[in-house]
């Protein structure tokens, strides 16, 4: 079973040393957050390392904050597949099996399904592609329903 290293004591230790906590727990594997990872500006090979002499599997939650692959602004889509290709990298140089990516929302309501379906499926065969090439597998969250969510 792996754990998400999410829950506020882990977002306040070093990624390592959540893995080791994680570790002596009895579990097998761990979701590190890119932006944990980023935030304690520890490096991949590293973690990868550490997270094989743990005996842990590993999947990458890609980065989330501010991003949205099916914007309306063309910038700011620009920016989240960035964010996701960044993460893909992330995730190849962790050893990752899968990267866990937020599948966006309506920028807002004047925003036809229709043209947010359109652009969430270009995003994700692009994403699709970048993955297989990065060898790594893409997974898509379900979101809770919230509102302007669509998947």
């Amino acid at each position: 079973m792996k754990f998400s290293i999410t829950t506020l004591y882990f977002l306040s230790q070093p990624v390592g040393k959540a893995l080791e906590a994680i570790a002596r727990a009895g579990f097998d594997g761990a979701e590190i957050w890119h932006e944990h990872l980023s935030a304690t500006g520890e490096r991949p090979a590293g973690i990868a390392r550490r997270a094989r002499e743990l005996g842990l599997a590993l999947s990458l939650h890609a980065a989330t904050n501010d991003t949205n692959i099916v914007s309306s602004n063309a910038g700011i889509r620009a920016e989240s597949m960035r964010q996701a290709a960044d993460s893909l990298d992330t995730a190849a140089e962790l050893g990752a099996d899968v990267v866990v990516i937020h599948p966006g929302r309506r920028s807002h309501r004047r925003v036809a399904q229709e043209e947010v379906w359109e652009a969430f499926l270009e995003s994700a065969a692009l994403i699709d592609e970048w993955a297989a090439g990065r060898g790594v597998t893409a997974a898509l969250e379900l979101m809770e329903p919230q509102p302007l969510q669509f998947l």
